[in-house]
């Protein structure tokens, strides 16, 4: 049995609920797949881990990606669909070097799809980007990303296992 944690009451419970579901949906169907249909997640992070992350990484996370981080500090969603990483796994990116095009203030947070894509948080705007293949989509918040990475997800659970919503 998977660890699920609970929905707590903030900016992304919509989102979240629906992780939940996809997630409880996905484990306890009869037709289980684990390679297919993985979902894990982690401990949320304190508030002292995120402020301390914060002051590392010179950055300062809008209210709803902090949110996601005090539901789970990094979570993988349903196989390759989307790779959330933990604060420590976003240092140790941050800390190494990046190709001389990649832009400077951007803090990657997450792999979409697993093919390579990356989704990035700008300092300097406070917007989200997918970037994959030299091209990139912004998105004006977090719960904006996640409602398009949870509709892929959504269409995968239902091929493999139908939902009843």
């Amino acid at each position: 049995m998977i660890y699920i944690p609970e929905v707590p009451n903030n900016s992304l419970k919509n989102e979240l609920e629906e992780i939940v579901f996809l997630a409880n949906a996905a484990v306890n169907s009869d037709v289980y797949e684990e390679e297919l249909l993985t979902f894990k997640f982690n401990k949320p992070v304190t508030e002292s881990e995120l402020v301390s992350f914060e002051k590392e990484v010179n950055v300062e996370f809008d209210e709803e990606y902090k949110d996601f981080l005090r539901f789970s500090n990094g979570a993988v969603l349903c196989f390759s669909s989307a790779e959330f990483y933990s604060i420590k796994e976003i240092k140790s990116l941050y800390s190494k070097e990046k190709s001389d095009d990649f832009p400077e203030d951007y803090v990657i947070i997450a792999e979409v799809v697993g093919d390579g894509e990356i989704l990035c948080f700008s300092k300097n705007t406070g917007k989200y980007y997918s970037c994959f293949e030299g091209e990139e989509e912004e998105y004006d918040s977090f719960s904006d990303c996640l409602k398009e990475i949870l509709e892929g997800i959504r269409e995968k659970i239902d091929e493999c296992v139908g939902l009843d919503n």
